[in-house]
């Protein structure tokens, strides 16, 4: 009698374990640290003032493992959940706006941005970041005429040193970024700006007294953003169940800088320069997702 009562609480233990088997079996495995989300809103003056030259992107990446479904991203009422808006890649899902979703969306001042996976909904606001004034290279108000290919000029070896105003309000921080090119007697040559600058400073050192030795030009953008300023250890300004960050840029036409350096040097180099920048600014979620801060 003892043995059979054994036997049938162990067969009840059994029943019990494998039926919660299958029970978990069917629920979505949720990562213990949860999904990553970095989402990325850029736009340009042509967007806001040249409705005839829209210019507006929004990207982000989700991170987990394993990958969850993706359901859809949100931006104010707007819902995106086609096929056409995500990719799978190695390790993340990648999302974004069609040109066509881009060209019909309007943005105001703030925009509401989710994301939403079988993992669960990430969520936050994010406003425009306000735009910068007065842009000085090494003290001389920077010439936007529209006859000069070059808004500052500056001899061999001088330093270069860019400074702005803010207005009424400030971005979070600003992101410099551009390249020195030149030809250093043998070959061409590039040399990287790359920055990050928190709002509380008013002016930045590109390159040293000395540094600028050879004719050629600088071409460099000052790019204000809102959203925690990349570094390691940046806070989360999205919630929900998981954790995120949502970032904001805007580009205005006159942060887009040329400083012929000597003599300068030839434009189909300037040109190849030119598209590097762009590449650059394009490569800032990718930067960012993958933790190379500074």
């Amino acid at each position: 009698m003892k043995n059979t009562l054994l036997i049938i609480i162990a067969l009840i233990i059994t029943a019990i374990y494998f039926s919660g088997c299958k029970l978990d079996s069917t629920r979505t495995i949720v990562p213990e640290d949860g999904q990553r989300v970095v989402a990325y809103i850029m736009e340009s003056d042509r967007y806001l003032f040249k409705q005839s030259n829209y210019r507006l992107k929004v990207e982000g990446m989700v991170i987990a493992s394993p990958l969850p479904r993706f359901d859809h991203f949100k931006i104010d009422q707007s819902i995106y959940n086609s096929a056409a808006n995500y990719s799978l890649k190695p390790g993340y899902i990648h999302f974004y706006l069609t040109p066509q979703q881009a060209s019909d969306i309007h943005l105001y001042n703030s925009a509401y941005f989710e994301v939403s996976t079988d993992f669960g909904h990430i969520f936050g606001n994010q406003s425009r970041p306000p735009l910068i004034s007065d842009i000085k290279i090494n003290g001389t108000e920077a010439d936007y005429s529209p006859l000069n290919i070059h808004n500052a000029q500056i001899v061999l070896s001088d330093k270069l040193e860019v400074s702005w105003d803010y207005n009424d309000e400030k971005p979070d921080f600003l992101w410099i970024y551009g390249y020195y090119s030149y030809h250093d007697g043998f070959t061409d040559r590039v040399m990287k700006i790359d920055e990050y600058v928190r709002s509380s400073v008013s002016s930045f050192r590109l390159f040293n007294t000395g540094v600028l030795q050879w004719d050629g030009r600088v071409n460099f953008n000052i790019e204000p953003y809102n959203g925690p300023i990349p570094t390691n250890g940046s806070a989360s300004n999205m919630s929900g169940d998981g954790h995120g960050t949502l970032y904001w840029s805007h580009l205005p036409d006159y942060c887009e800088l040329e400083v012929k350096v000597g003599s300068g040097y030839f434009k189909s180099q300037s040109d190849r320069v030119k598209e590097k920048i762009g590449l650059m600014r394009n490569s800032f979620l990718e930067n960012i997702i993958m933790g190379e801060f500074k």
